[in-house]
């Protein structure tokens, strides 16, 4: 029974304790359209409630979000991000990092969100490439920011008189994670050196003659994960040898906390003295900062990360942010539950071998391979963002299933320079390869070494012309492909899921023949 009480006293202390926060930021990361709930994903009215709630016991709140906000679901691409902006107005958010997918529309929707939302989005380390030399030194030494519609920095000051700073940082993937068209006037520089640029800035506060600050925080789509170890981790190396995030904890100065993103992970902890946090993605989690600036005579943070289901289990969805769902649902509904087609079994995304052989991926791969009288289709194993139910398969859910405009294209290519493509298509990344090719079936040894590559049941030749279809991103460089030696060239001016919608409307989701292309030696 003590035990018991010991219990309650200790969480009725902790809860006093945060609502004693002079400051206390809410970042939701990665929120990719999910305004409605799917299983663990609690919707846009839940967590509107929940932040209501949140705000009444915590008065010196800030809300941001930490990019890719908006691509992912057909109500929030239809609309361009529009349902997901009066949901942030609503829950009152201020800033947002940029991440690689806000891109995704085309920049002019920034302005067009600039204009009609009170989102400001942040990032310090984007540039114009095309700046003249003379213009960005002039800009570099008098400290103006050339980029319309999104600044460098932004800050809040609370009624318990306390000012917050953010810096917006974006990651150094963007450029091979958004479709080159979409960023191709712009360069991402070294966020090391962007964040300290701009934090002395803030900290010559008289000379700008803005507020004091009491604390700064990174708020980024810079990728991270976390072992049971509590070290901060990324497999790129983008910066003299360490990961964006060993390069930013390490290397900037005078900061309490780095909010991050891209990565959809779990991530809470601290290095070297800075909090670092991620709360996976679409609303799963919310990380949380708390900052006691009286008990001594700076700002002490301490992190959370909150699961969103268990917290609002018992709460009511939000019957305006449901109201404001529901508008744009209607203007669509008719579109996105219209039946295309049936399928005889659910569709996978994610490998099923360990990370290879996605029968969805593959599917949709085989489908713009003969769509296209090509040799290869070849699709990036994370452009499909959802798996397909058995039974009836409607618009919506293949618009979820494919929600990015890419255009299919064609190209021949010689069988040598084909090959580097298929050796770049098997490594792993996240829960499925990079490429998925339909059309070629691979041999691989112990150590993933390619032993032997069939094309369309004959031996890859590296002398021979082969077609190969894929995605204008893949082909401008995104996920990291390259293709050498290519000709005859074609645009087909049809996006991925346009074709698959076309073909579905005649025939069965079928899994395709010969999904399970890649074998792998145990």
């Amino acid at each position: 029974m003590k035990k018991i009480i010991s219990i309650i006293l200790i969480s009725i202390s902790l809860s006093f304790c945060y609502a004693q926060d002079d400051i206390t930021v809410l970042s939701l990361n990665d929120f990719h359209g999910q305004v409605e709930p799917n299983k663990n994903m609690v919707g846009a009215p839940k967590i509107a409630s929940f932040i209501e709630k949140y705000r009444k016991t915590h008065p010196n709140l800030v809300v941001v979000a930490a990019g890719d906000n908006y691509q992912g679901t057909a109500i929030s691409n239809i609309s361009h991000g529009d349902v997901v902006n009066e949901f942030f107005d609503y829950i009152g958010l201020k800033y947002s990092a940029v991440g690689n997918h806000d891109f995704d529309y085309g920049q002019k929707w920034f302005k067009h969100w600039y204009k009609t939302s009170d989102v400001r989005f942040l990032a310090a380390n984007i540039r114009y490439v095309n700046d003249a030399l003379s213009g960005y030194i002039v800009r570099f030494f008098t400290e103006k920011y050339s980029l319309d519609y999104i600044k460098p920095f932004g800050y809040q000051t609370l009624p318990s008189g306390k000012t917050i700073y953010f810096i917006g940082l974006s990651t150094l993937e963007t450029p091979e994670t958004t479709a080159e068209k979409n960023i191709s006037n712009l360069s991402f520089t070294n966020p090391v050196i962007a964040a300290n640029k701009w934090i002395k800035y803030i900290n010559d506060y008289k000379k700008h003659d803005i507020p004091k600050p009491d604390t700064i925080v990174l708020l980024t789509h810079i990728p991270t994960d976390q072992d049971n170890t509590n070290i901060f981790f990324s497999k790129r190396k983008d910066l003299n040898g360490e990961s964006e995030i060993y390069a930013v904890v390490n290397n900037v100065k005078n900061i309490s906390a780095v909010l991050t993103g891209h990565s959809h992970k779990f991530v809470n902890g601290t290095k070297n003295g800075v909090v670092v946090e991620q709360g996976e993605s679409q609303g799963k989690d919310i990380s949380v900062l708390h900052y006691d600036c009286h008990t001594t005579n700076r700002c002490v943070v301490t992190p959370e990360v909150v699961n969103l289901a268990k917290a609002t289990k018992d709460l009511q969805p939000n019957k305006q942010v449901q109201a404001i769902i529901d508008k744009y649902k209607d203007s669509v509904k008719d579109e996105l539950e219209k039946v295309i087609t049936k399928a005889p079994v659910a569709l996978p995304q994610h490998g099923q071998d360990n990370f290879y052989n996605s029968p969805l991926v593959y599917t949709f791969a085989d489908i713009v391979k003969n769509q296209t009288d090509s040799d290869i289709g070849l699709l990036n194993g994370n452009g499909v963002r959802r798996s397909l139910p058995k039974g009836d398969i409607t618009y919506g859910m293949i618009y979820e299933s494919m929600p990015f405009d890419n255009m299919i294209v064609t190209f021949d290519i010689k069988g040598k320079d084909l090959l580097d493509v298929i050796k770049h298509s098997i490594i792993q990344k996240g829960d499925v390869t990079t490429g998925v090719l339909a059309g070629a079936d691979i041999q691989l040894d112990k150590s993933a070494n390619i032993q032997k590559v069939v094309i369309n049941g004959k031996p890859l030749k590296k002398n021979k012309i082969y077609k190969l279809a894929t995605m204008d991103f893949i082909y401008t460089g995104g996920d990291g492909f390259s293709f050498r030696g290519v000709s005859n060239y074609k645009d087909t001016n049809i996006t991925v899921r346009d074709m698959i919608v076309n073909y579905w409307s005649k025939y069965p989701a079928n899994i395709a023949k010969g999904w399970q292309s890649i074998k792998a030696q145990n």
